[in-house]
């Protein structure tokens, strides 16, 4: 069966593995929903069709894997704005600009975090100082840093699709520790350790 396979960007000959239909009148007409394998790469392909007519169905839609990546709205507004900019440049195959709008989006999070140095380095090393990252945050901060420096200033310089995406998924997993996780577990550990009430 002819299909997108995302993964490969491309039409692909890919093998059915399994069907399954079902209908449900508030939903529309009958659907069937058809696991496939990519003949090229091997990825699960997940497809979802409607019946219009009699043994006839709508055009195949690709319901897994899904490119369209929601931006976590715990992260502010800034933020939002820089991390979303960054998955579209990924979304349009804009994969110098990905990496470029990734480095700027960790530099609006230091800023976020009050941290305002000459340099993204100097910055990347407060928030390392401050104990708003770690070892390991830090050391992919530092790479995001460099990823975006060369895909700015080196004319030479070529960012492949996998290092544009490694970029936009380690930009994320930085952000959302550091605005969403690292608050939780601050709150985490304060319920498991109440103030004790001094006696009367």
């Amino acid at each position: 069966m002819v299909a997108l396979c995302k993964e490969c960007e491309r039409n692909v000959d890919a093998e059915v593995v399994g069907r399954y239909g079902f209908h449900d009148a508030s939903e529309g007409g009958p659907q069937r929903i058809t696991l496939l394998c990519c003949s090229r790469c091997k990825h699960p392909i997940l497809i979802r069709e409607e019946e219009f007519w009699e043994d006839s169905w709508t055009k195949p839609e690709t319901i897994y894997p899904c490119n369209d990546v929601a931006v976590n709205n715990k992260f502010p507004e800034r933020l939002q704005s820089a991390v979303g900019e960054m998955h579209r440049c990924f979304k349009a195959k804009a994969f110098t600009a990905t990496a470029i709008a990734g480095r700027r989006a960790i530099e609006i999070l230091c800023a976020d975090r009050g941290i305002k140095e000459k340099t993204l380095a100097r910055s990347l090393a407060k928030m390392r100082e401050q104990n708003i990252i770690d070892g390991s945050l830090f050391e992919w901060a530092e790479g995001l840093r460099l990823a975006g420096n060369r895909a700015a200033h080196d004319i030479d310089a070529d960012i492949s699709r996998q290092d544009a995406r490694d970029v936009a998924e380690f930009t994320d997993a930085l952000i959302e520790y550091v605005v969403v996780y690292r608050e939780r577990f601050e709150q985490f550990k304060a319920r498991q350790n109440p103030p004790k009430q001094s006696g009367k």
